[in-house]
């Protein structure tokens, strides 16, 4: 909500780009859309849980690992 802007993870799969687990793919693909890019490693290749933010209540948009706890 502060920021205004969607948060896109190291684990977030684009279409037409695929899953990204490297801060310097992401760059080299995408790096001119984004405003910042926190290179945090190479993440295993595992699908982050999204959840959407953008109303009242938290909507899991789709499991990942690790648990979602409201």
């Amino acid at each position: 909500k502060e920021s205004d802007e969607p948060i896109l993870t190291t684990s977030a799969e684009i279409p037409d780009y695929g899953l990204f687990i490297d801060a310097e793919d992401i760059n080299d693909r995408i790096g001119k859309l984004l405003g910042c890019i926190i290179d945090g490693g190479i993440l295993p290749d595992e699908r982050s849980t999204i959840v959407d933010l953008s109303d009242e209540f938290p909507v899991v948009v789709r499991a990942g690992k690790g648990p979602f706890i409201t």
